[in-house]
C-alpha cells in the first residue's frame, strides 16, 4: 500500500512538473506576440494575464523615455547638491583659514610691539613652544586655504564637468531610444498594414470560394436533373460551365493573393517579434546601464 501511494505521488509530481514546463514554454513563445496589438483587437488571442500588461506599446515606450527624464533630473539634482555643499565648504574653510592667519599675525604683532618686555622670553623653553604654535597656526591657515581652493574651484568645476557629461550622455541615450522607438512603431505599423491586407484578401478568397461552391452546386443539380446526352446541347448548362470556370479563375487569383499576403504578414510578424525582443532584451538594458 505504501509503494502504491509513493507511486501515485511520484506521478502527480511528474505531471505537475510537465504542466509547469508547458506553461513556461507557452509564456516564452507568447511574450512578444502578446504586445503586438491592433487598434480593434489582438493579432493573437493573448493569455488573460497578458491582456493588461501592454495595453498600448506607444504609451509604454513613452513611459520609458519619461523614466530617463526623471532619472537624469535626479542625477543632476544630486550633482548640484554636491556642488553647493563643496562651494559652501570652501567658504567655511576659507573663513577658518583667514581666522587662523589673523590669529597668528595678531600674536606676532603683539610680540613685536612688546619686544622690550619680552626680551627674556628666549631664555625659557616654553618660548620654543610658543614659536612652534605660531608657525603651526600659519601653516594650518595655508593648508585650509589650499583646501578651500580645492573645494570651491577644482571640485566644483569637476562636478560641473560630470553634470555636463551626464546631460550629454542622457541626450544621446534619449535620442537613440527615440530612434529605436520610431523603428519599433514603424515595424508594428507595417505589420498592422500587412495584417489588414491579409485579412482583406483572405475575406475575398473565402467569398470567391463561396461563389465557386454555389456555382458548382448549381451545375451538380443540373447534371442530376438533365440527362447526360442532353447536357452538351443545354444552353443553361453551358452558361453554368462558363460561370464555374469564371468563379474558379477568380478563386485561384484570390487564393494566390491571400497566400502571398499571408507570407508577407508572417514575415512582418517575425520581424516585429525579433525587433521587440532585441529592444527589450538587449537595447533597453544597454540604455539603462549607459545613462
Amino acid at each position: 500500500m505504501t509503494k502504491i501511494n509513493e507511486h501515485l505521488k511520484a506521478n502527480q509530481n511528474n505531471q505537475s512538473s510537465r504542466l509547469q514546463l508547458q506553461k513556461k514554454k507557452y509564456n516564452q513563445s507568447n511574450m512578444f506576440q502578446c504586445i503586438i496589438q491592433q487598434r480593434n483587437g489582438w493579432i493573437h488571442a493573448p493569455n488573460p494575464e497578458f491582456r493588461d500588461v501592454f495595453p498600448d506599446i506607444r504609451l509604454q515606450l513613452n513611459e520609458q523615455l519619461r523614466c530617463l527624464d526623471v532619472r537624469v533630473e535626479s542625477q543632476v539634482s544630486l550633482i548640484q547638491e554636491l556642488q553647493d555643499f563643496f562651494r559652501r565648504r570652501g567658504e567655511v574653510e576659507l573663513d577658518y583659514s583667514k581666522s587662523l592667519d589673523k590669529l597668528a599675525k595678531s600674536l606676532q604683532l603683539r610680540h613685536k610691539e612688546q619686544k622690550q618686555k619680552r626680551e627674556q622670553w628666549p631664555l625659557f623653553s616654553s618660548y620654543s613652544c610658543w614659536q612652534q604654535l605660531v608657525n603651526q597656526t600659519k601653516s594650518l591657515s595655508k593648508d585650509h586655504a589650499a583646501l578651500s581652493e580645492i573645494y570651491s574651484t577644482h571640485l566644483v568645476a569637476r562636478l560641473q564637468t560630470v553634470c555636463e557629461d551626464v546631460q550629454r550622455i542622457y541626450r544621446r541615450c534619449r535620442e537613440i531610444g527615440y530612434e529605436t522607438h520610431e523603428e519599433i512603431l514603424r515595424v508594428l505599423q507595417e505589420l498592422h498594414t500587412t495584417m489588414k491586407t491579409y485579412h482583406t484578401y483572405q475575406t475575398e478568397c473565402k467569398e470567391a470560394e463561396k461563389k465557386l461552391r454555389a456555382a458548382e452546386t448549381q451545375r451538380t443539380k443540373l447534371q442530376q436533373t438533365v440527362p447526360k446526352e442532353k447536357l452538351d446541347r443545354s444552353k443553361k448548362y453551358r452558361l453554368i460551365e462558363k460561370e464555374v470556370l469564371k468563379r474558379l479563375n477568380k478563386y485561384t487569383d484570390a487564393r494566390l493573393k491571400a497566400l502571398k499576403a499571408k507570407n508577407e504578414y508572417q514575415l512582418c510578424l517575425e520581424a516585429s517579434n525579433t525587433t521587440i525582443h532585441k529592444y527589450f532584451v538587449e537595447d533597453l538594458s544597454d540604455l539603462i546601464d549607459v545613462s
